[in-house]
């Protein structure tokens, strides 16, 4: 019976592989064309991801993949194209970074300054959830039509962060943290059970300036006051009934009847285009200029990145974007975008990274860095030493701090499992020793603090001469706290906020690439092919032992979770 499921399994496989396989090979004949008289159809039903290529989860669903910076520059280009009449925003998501909503909104002010027609569609905005993100997507087109029965609902920004510490104390699981310094919180959740006053703090800044962000963006696309958005918000679940009779959206409807708001309606969607579509029209057919685009997103750790063809986890890997940026040297580009949406991670892989774009930077090529949702702690690291850093004004960056720790497991193993450990050594173990079982002794304590403090100190030593500023002037923006984009330029951290086209402009002013001009963005490293992703990711190998492959996994398991994270960013749950 377990041969025949393997077999099945198996033979499932191969059979997505040979799809994959013949779907690449004939991409090249099936390239979409665009029609005149064009309606640009953009479906959001979920956030984008930062990286291009494909997807495997893509082909069980309809409509192709594409990235932000690909949706974002399709919107830009039909801005121009005679051949696309209006713009359609399908909104169908409830979840998006607020930080991407912004960058959508800054390529559709590029489209809607032609005065082509825009509409947004929502079924509904929330109901029983938040649904401001989506309400904000919507608020990216000239009109909003809002279904017959869907809510509106205006929730006010909030952060949600678990504490773990009574459920830990319950498993017999103890951990032991340091930290530099009082504001690197992201440990807390696991050593405390409710906020200390500094991440409070940091927390309340961070939310109130997102909060603001949201209802400016709101007053000044309805043209309306703060204070009656701040209305809006404390009303509650708002039917569509009520909210268009107060002015938040332009129309109540079905989709079908979005068609009689564009050009052409008799022809319904007989001349709508996908995004995607659009995209790959026009991909072939660029010239300019090249700058690498290397992608950092994920959380960095060293050697190679790990990307998950089915969506789900990414890692930077500093050997990989390494390798790229030497690539890039090579190969002469005019300049290089970093684009990061990172948390951090590894201290010694950040500081790889931030080696290789100081030595790019020394061969003559201008380095621009662009932040995403999340450029915070080791993302900020390897941002710190290009020519010119530019974030979202909701970015979540900063974190220059540093931690570790560890989980001791022995009175969990012995109380849930009834495993006991014993032990012989040759000779005294050096505190450096791996240690997971029993809390810290005074020898491994004296080592981490003694550790950290030198990290500390070069992270910020660092950011002090790549900012230009004294030691002392950065570690009263540092100690591990958090900022926004609009914080951050505040303080020093960063030289402007804008979306990743102005990121692309400041990169073209430095490397003397005349304003007219349209720089083709060639990733590096370059995005992996089906057959790679097959390769890398299925379990075709038949000779696999369920047995071995698990101890392997709760051995890689029980190594990561002790392996220091000492330059990661606090994870926030902000809605």
């Amino acid at each position: 019976m377990f041969r025949f499921i393997r077999r099945l399994i198996i033979s499932v496989f191969v059979s997505i592989f040979l799809l994959i396989v013949l779907m690449f090979f004939l991409e090249p004949m099936l390239s979409p064309q665009v029609p005149p008289k064009s309606i640009l159809h953009i479906k959001l039903s979920k956030a984008l991801s930062e990286s291009t290529g494909p997807q495997l989860s893509a082909l069980f669903s309809d409509g192709g993949s594409l990235s932000l910076h690909e949706m974002t520059s399709a919107i830009r280009h039909a801005a121009n194209d005679d051949r696309v009449l209006g713009i359609v925003l399908d909104v169908q998501a409830m979840e998006f970074a607020l930080s991407q909503v912004q960058e959508i909104e800054e390529a559709m002010k590029v489209f809607r300054a032609t005065n082509k027609p825009s509409w947004a569609y929502l079924e509904t905005a929330g109901e029983f959830s938040s649904g401001t993100m989506a309400y904000l997507l919507g608020l990216c087109a000239d009109k909003m039509m809002l279904g017959p029965v869907g809510d509106l609902n205006l929730v006010n920004a909030r952060a949600q962060v678990p504490f773990f510490k009574e459920t830990l104390d319950r498993l017999g699981i103890e951990p032991t943290f340091e930290k530099r310094h009082a504001y690197k919180n992201m440990a807390n959740t696991f050593t405390h059970t409710a906020f200390s006053p500094e991440h409070l703090e940091a927390l309340k800044g961070l939310v109130d300036d997102l909060q603001n962000t949201i209802v400016t963006q709101i007053a000044e696309r309805r043209q309306i006051t703060r204070e009656e958005v701040l209305k809006w918000f404390a009303q509650g679940v708002i039917t569509a009934k009520d909210a268009h009779a107060n002015g938040l959206v332009d129309a109540l409807g079905y989709f079908d009847e979005i068609y009689a708001q564009l050009p052409m309606p008799e022809m319904e969607d007989d001349h709508w285009l996908s995004a995607s579509e659009y995209y790959f029209a026009l991909k072939a057919k660029k010239e300019g200029p090249h700058f690498a685009l290397v992608l950092a997103d994920g959380q960095i750790m060293r050697g190679q990145s790990v990307d998950d063809p089915f969506g789900g986890q990414q890692t930077v890997g500093s050997s990989t974007i390494s390798k790229a940026l030497r690539q890039a040297r090579k190969d002469e580009v005019k300049g290089v975008l970093l684009r990061v949406n990172s948390p951090g991670g590894s201290y010694l892989a950040s500081d790889i990274i931030r080696r290789e774009i100081m030595l790019t930077r020394k061969a003559g090529i201008p380095v621009v860095t662009s932040m995403g949702s999340v450029a915070a702690s080791g993302g900020y690291f390897i941002a710190m030493a290009s020519d010119h850093i530019v974030a979202n004004p909701t970015s979540i960056t900063g974190s220059i701090g540093v931690l570790a720790g560890q989980f001791s497991m022995r009175a969990f193993l012995h109380k849930w499992f009834g495993i006991n450990f014993d032990s012989y050594s040759s000779g005294p173990q050096s505190p450096a020793a791996t240690a997971w079982l029993d809390p810290p002794d005074a020898g491994r304590k004296k080592m981490m603090k003694e550790s950290l403090d030198r990290i500390y100190q070069d992270f910020v030593q660092k950011a002090a001469d790549d900012r230009n500023t004294s030691f002392e002037q950065l570690h009263t923006v540092a100690q591990g706290r958090v900022w926004t984009g609009q914080q951050a330029l505040a303080h020093g951290l960063i030289d402007s906020v804008g979306d990743m086209r102005f990121a692309v402009d400041k990169l073209k002013a430095l490397a003397k690439v005349a304003p007219e001009q349209d720089p083709i963005l060639k990733y590096y490293p370059a995005p992996k092919t089906p057959l790679e992703m097959i390769a890398e990711n299925l379990p075709l190998q038949s000779q696999t032992h369920a047995w071995s492959g698990l101890q392997h996994a709760v051995k890689t398991a029980i190594h990561e979770a002790q392996r220091p994270k000492v330059l990661l960013a606090p994870n926030l749950n902000i809605h």
